[in-house]
């Protein structure tokens, strides 16, 4: 039987998973601004 902890893990990934994606797609449309802004967070 599976149990909810796996469900909320396996939830979780699938989240994390298509938003990392479709943060990587709005880098990829707007590359140069994507680097800046990403840049420009690490440093704030």
């Amino acid at each position: 039987m599976i149990d909810n902890y796996y469900v909320l893990n396996v939830f979780v990934y699938l989240l994390v998973k298509f938003f990392i994606q479709a943060r990587q797609n709005i880098y990829t449309n707007f590359t140069s601004r994507g680097w800046f802004v990403m840049i420009a967070n690490h440093y704030k």
